[in-house]
């Protein structure tokens, strides 16, 4: 039980890594159309990080779903001794689908931000 609250742990921090530079992304393209619309807000940016890792997330789900659905086209890794080293129980796929449905809860913390800041 202990190898598999690590190996969720580990995609946690893997998913806090990965969500910085959608965010950062998310922010500079709220900036630049916010400026270009002159109407640049902290409600626009928030928007466009949120639309920016949903499409992204999304992705990684897909890839996960197909995954799951055609095993037979994910293999073992190359380096499965290196990879046992980082994650004792979760394959690629498990681990693709956990970092995504992280970021998708990150995604929601700033949806309910969005809504209780700019429309109660």
């Amino acid at each position: 039980m202990n190898e598999k609250i690590y190996d969720v742990f580990t995609c946690v921090k893997i998913a806090s890594l990965i969500f910085l530079p959608i965010a950062l992304l998310g922010a500079v393209v709220g900036v630049i159309l916010g400026i270009s619309k002159s109407a640049l807000s902290v409600g626009d940016i928030l928007s466009w990080i949120f639309y920016i890792g949903v499409w992204i997330s999304s992705f990684g789900l897909f890839i996960a779903a197909v995954a799951f659905v055609k095993p037979k086209h994910m293999r073992d890794l190359n380096h499965q001794k290196e990879w046992r080293k980082h994650f004792y129980k979760m394959n690629l796929v498990g681990v693709i689908f956990t970092v995504c449905f992280v970021q998708y809860i990150y995604l929601a913390i700033i949806d309910v931000l969005r809504y209780y800041m700019f429309t109660v």
